[in-house]
């Protein structure tokens, strides 16, 4: 579809195109727990992601702006139920574009969905 004009950027394709089966199934996982519908609104009851190599967060403010009911099952019988939402963790080397992921997540109301963190990773852990 068409980016929404509101938004700065877009999350990368990958994740656009993936979106929706990727939580279809971590939701079964989600399930699987025994989290009920009040959980979901807490940090625990979230789907979490860590975003490394983050940059200014286009795919952590992607993630955290989902939320609320989402479809899941296709095919014949598909059934419409509550998504958590995401929590992430947005980590990056650099200290100016965790930054932008702040100011970004203030800016669209997910402060409380968004955690940054300066961290260097390399091979050697």
């Amino acid at each position: 579809g068409e980016p929404s004009p509101h938004i700065l950027f877009n999350a990368s394709p990958f994740l656009v195109e993936t979106i929706n089966h990727m939580e279809e199934e971590l939701l079964k996982v989600h399930d699987a727990r025994g989290l009920d519908s009040a959980s979901m609104s807490t940090e625990e009851g979230r789907l979490w992601c860590c975003d490394v190599g983050c940059g200014c967060g286009r795919d952590s403010i992607f993630l955290a702006l989902r939320g609320g009911q989402v479809t899941t099952g296709g095919g014949e019988e598909p059934s419409v139920r509550p998504h958590p939402g995401w929590q992430c963790l947005a980590v990056d080397h650099l200290v100016r574009p965790l930054e932008c992921v702040a100011s970004f997540a203030q800016n669209y109301g997910v402060k409380d969905r968004i955690q940054t963190q300066a961290q260097t990773i390399d091979k050697h852990g």
